[in-house]
């Protein structure tokens, strides 16, 4: 017998077949562990999962509300994170959100090193 398990990976589909269903538990728990390992940043700090959403603005609200969000964050920390999600955004479209989002409240904005930064408030 066969058994088969199709799922969602980074930016498409991956399908782990295998002989026993121990085989395919230690696969899906090889990929979530690599998954894991990518999701790290180079801080030795873990990405925040987040649910898949409609677009950049509901996907920058959704990571800045988690606990990672409340630390200043620069763009490219949060398109890391993002991408990390398998969310992907250019970064003139993420530039656009964050200063919006900011320009109504939602977020905080602060110049630190010649770089902006973000945070939830």
């Amino acid at each position: 017998m066969k058994f088969t398990w199709k799922g969602k990976w980074k930016e498409g589909e991956i399908t782990v077949e295998a002989q026993t269903a121990k085989e395919l538990a230690d696969a899906l728990g090889e990929l979530e562990t690599m998954a894991k390992l990518k999701g790290a940043s180079s801080e030795g700090e873990s990405l925040p999962e987040i649910p898949a959403v409609l677009g950049c603005t509901d996907a920058v609200r959704v990571l800045m509300e988690t606990d990672w969000g409340k630390q200043p964050r620069t763009m490219n920390e949060i398109k890391k994170a993002l991408e990390t999600n398998g969310l992907y955004f250019s970064k003139e479209a993420l530039a656009a959100t964050l200063v919006t989002i900011a320009r109504r409240g939602a977020l905080r904005r602060i110049k630190e090193e010649g770089k902006w930064k973000y945070f939830a408030k």
